[in-house]
Order: C-alpha cells, then sequence, then structure tokens
C-alpha cells in the first residue's frame, strides 16, 4: 500500500510470533486514501481484503480454529467472513491481534467458542 496515504494512529507493543521466533510491531493507522494491495510474502498471506468492522464484531462470523499435528491440538480465534462474494478465512496471528484489540477496545461481543474449522 501506499503509505501517503495512511494516517498512522499508534503503534501496539512487540508482539512475539512463538512458532518463528520473530517479533513485531503492529501499527494501526487509518486508510484514508485506498490503494491496490497484494500480499508481499505468500508463504505469510494468501490474500489481503477489506472488512468492515461490523463483520469483525458479529458473533456469527467468528470460529475458533484448531490444527492438530500428532497427539497436539493447536486451538486460537478466527473469522470466517463474506468479503466481495468470497469466503475469508482469517486466523493465526492476524485473528490473534484482532481478538485481542477488539477485546481491550471493550467491542468483543460474546461468540461460541466451541465453533471449530480444522486447518487442512
Amino acid at each position: 500500500m501506499d503509505p501517503e496515504g495512511v494516517e498512522v494512529l499508534g503503534a501496539l507493543g512487540e508482539q512475539p510470533l512463538p512458532f518463528s521466533n520473530h517479533v513485531v510491531t503492529p501499527v494501526i493507522g487509518w486508510w484514508r486514501q485506498p490503494t491496490p494491495v497484494r500480499p508481499v510474502d505468500a508463504a505469510e498471506s494468501s490474500a489481503v481484503f477489506r472488512a468492515p468492522v461490523a463483520d469483525l464484531l458479529d458473533p456469527a462470523n467468528r470460529v475458533t480454529w484448531t490444527f492438530t499435528q500428532g497427539r497436539e491440538t493447536r486451538r486460537g480465534p478466527g473469522w470466517v467472513l463474506e468479503v466481495d462474494g468470497a469466503e475469508r478465512f482469517v486466523w493465526g496471528f492476524t485473528a490473534g491481534l484482532l481478538d485481542r484489540l477488539l477485546a481491550r477496545l471493550g467491542w468483543e461481543e460474546p461468540w461460541d467458542r466451541s465453533r471449530e474449522v480444522p486447518l487442512r
């Protein structure tokens, strides 16, 4: 995205990524002049899209993703969203960050955490 079209609102604290040992500092901004965007690294992101905050707040869109490897099952917050006629699945770091941000802002609505979507 063109950084000239983004008004930076602030940075969040450092967020560790335990599986890769990376540390990320998320920056919150207002995208006042949308420009074309695309994934930079297909191994990290399969798509870039805009979703209304109302859709992120809607409990009907919330799920728990699961990933089983051997005897270990990992779980985390996620979303299944309809965006421009296509179903989009948000999980992993992005979903975890959004989940914590919405909770911290006091915007989170109660949702059914037992609704699970297994990762393939």
